[in-house]
């Protein structure tokens, strides 16, 4: 759980990790991104 009010995100592009961190920079998240592809 993150306790700040706001928080920021880096994204670099649809395919790579997120990053979510304060500015003091005291934590850093990783978001992996996840592709579902249905066959058609």
């Amino acid at each position: 759980v993150i306790d700040d009010e706001t928080v920021n995100l880096y994204f670099i592009n649809a395919k790579a990790p997120c990053f979510i961190r304060n500015q003091e920079q005291t934590y850093i998240y990783l978001i992996l991104p996840v592709n579902i592809n249905v066959p058609a």
